[in-house]
């Protein structure tokens, strides 16, 4: 029986009663799977820059819940975002930013218009239809220069899921409009996502969540760890 399947069965405490989250949840990839896949691929996640795709026939790849994303702004200055994997082979279409007219997949040359339509598809037999094989859309949206991804194209627009956040930040006095990109660094932390959300004392967070009384279950004994690094890792 799997992890999750067990602890989910076992039944120790009332479905009533609030309790953490068994050990066995940092640590199985089974549940990291369906975390991601229920969580990360269904929620807004920040992608990019608008400042990064001003002009008409601009592009920027990126990564978001683990999947290779391209944002491109078209002829007709509509923002627009695709996974970034070709219909044909599944190679990777797009890299960095740029402007161009097309992008081209290097593989087999199959070319995407900036709208995602498929526009050619070299030594493909006569009369090949290119119709329902443009790259897959992803929601897009802006909040200042903030670019953000929905995985899930049926997602609750971008507005809805920002909340009263927009409002708060207004009051505080920052202009997110004014906000410009000055660098970037990648932390490199060898926990599970949960943990940086439950020990805020250890990985603090901007807010502190609501408190709660909760049962806690004592997990078996762990074999060592690593301490979470005290400088950004350099991205490689």
């Amino acid at each position: 029986m799997s992890a999750l399947a067990d602890d989910t069965a076992r039944g120790d405490h009332p479905a009533s009663a609030p309790r953490t989250l068994p050990w066995s949840w940092y640590a199985d990839p089974e549940i990291a799977a369906r975390e991601h896949a229920a969580i990360f691929r269904r929620a807004w996640q920040y992608a990019g820059r608008r400042e990064e795709l001003t002009a008409p026939g601009s592009f920027a790849a990126a990564h978001v819940a683990g999947l290779p994303v391209v944002l491109t702004r078209d002829r007709d200055d509509v923002l627009r975002a695709f996974a970034n994997v070709c219909r044909h082979r599944g190679a990777i279409v797009a890299s960095g930013t740029g402007e161009r007219g097309t992008l081209q997949c290097p593989y087999h040359a199959w070319t995407y218009g900036l709208d995602g339509c498929l526009r050619a598809a070299p030594r493909s037999e006569p009369g090949f239809d290119t119709t329902g094989l443009g790259l897959a859309p992803m929601a897009v949206g802006t909040w200042g220069q903030f670019v953000f991804v929905n995985p899930d194209v049926g997602a609750e627009p971008l507005e809805q899921a920002l909340g009263d956040l927009p409002a708060i930040v207004r009051e505080r006095g920052l202009d997110v409009d004014a906000l410009r990109f000055h660098h970037r660094a990648e932390y490199e932390i060898r926990a599970n996502w949960n943990r940086a959300r439950e020990l805020p004392r250890v990985l603090p967070l901007p807010a502190q969540p609501p408190r709660a009384r909760v049962r806690h279950r004592r997990p078996p004994a762990g074999d060592g760890g690593e301490r979470l690094p005290r400088e950004p890792v350099q991205p490689r």
